[in-house]
């Protein structure tokens, strides 16, 4: 399947009305075959969450990763990027995101021009460059402090710096925008878990990560004197399709006594619905790191 800046694109299973998988449908890049298409044709759109999964209370339920990328996202601290596209941050990254290797091997990433295998987006304020906007830009790493900005991605022509420090963005950025399909949470009683895992440096400054479902807040999290977080929860369809259950906006979401509340929120999930996960940092200097994440939904009965 097609990979967009690390993102995996979402087959569509579908199932005859006992619950039995019959087909794969095309996602970018993925061929489909005609007695695949002619076993899709036969399936007939049933409930009003359509074909992509069982119809409700006929068939097993199903569970998968629809969306899920280990490819980091991050906002570059203060720092100066030269004429040549180096970059040097002021404070150091938690992994050198670039061409590590390990002693008696073989590098771990590609070392071609441009490192199309490992690198980093790294978000920069405009004043970091001469003519390129303010946004993500692919880092490649040489150490936890310098490395080369390109002005696209892997491959492309380096980013002409100004030569002069910038000063780190301190206003929310969303580092992944990801496209829910239409009746893709699984029918009325679908749920979708999710995990974020975050990198950050101690620090007294409030490092931010946070995950909105169709524009409303489901978890926002700040952390200071520790390094790093890993998010977890769920939203939930509640028998019908416009109405969810949320998990406590806790980092430590888990079993047992919480002393946050789960809530609700009202989005129409027959729709596509975007989820963005946006990071925010308190003070320029710091460092806030989206090292993965994923969005798990599950078909409920």
């Amino acid at each position: 399947m097609a990979n967009t800046q690390g993102q995996n694109v979402m087959p569509v299973v579908y199932f005859d009305d006992s619950g039995i998988p019959v087909g794969i449908s095309a996602g970018t890049g993925l061929g489909i075959g005609v007695s695949q298409a002619t076993a899709q044709a036969a399936v007939q759109a049933k409930g009003n969450y359509g074909n992509t999964f069982p119809v409700n209370s006929q068939g097993p339920g199903f569970h998968f990763s629809q969306f899920q990328s280990n490819v980091p996202y991050g906002i570059a601290n203060s720092g100066t990027v030269t004429a040549l596209g180096a970059v040097t941050l002021g404070t150091a990254l938690p992994f050198i995101y670039g061409a590590a290797s390990i002693a008696g091997t073989v590098p771990l990433y590609s070392t071609v021009a441009g490192n199309v295998g490992g690198g980093a987006w790294l978000y920069y304020p405009a004043t970091a460059f001469s003519t390129l906007s303010a946004g993500f830009y692919w880092t490649v790493m040489t150490s936890t402090t310098v490395g080369t900005v390109y002005s696209a991605g892997p491959g492309s022509a380096v980013a002409v710096g100004t030569g002069s420090g910038y000063t780190g963005a301190t206003s929310a950025q969303v580092a992944r925008s990801i496209s829910i399909p239409a009746n893709g949470m699984g029918g009325p009683n679908g749920k979708a878990r999710f995990r974020l895992l975050v990198s950050t440096n101690n620090s007294a400054g409030a490092k931010t990560a946070a995950l909105t479902f169709g524009g409303q807040s489901v978890v926002s999290q700040a952390v200071t004197t520790s390094v790093g977080a890993v998010l977890d929860g769920f939203v939930a369809n509640r028998g019908v399709s416009g109405a969810q259950l949320v998990s406590p906006n806790v980092a430590a979401f888990g079993s047992g006594a919480q002393a946050t509340a789960m809530a609700q929120i009202n989005v129409d999930t027959t729709v596509a619905t975007t989820v963005n996960i946006s990071l925010t940092l308190a003070t320029a200097t710091d460092v806030v790191v989206l090292e993965g994440y994923e969005w798990v939904v599950q078909q409920q009965m």
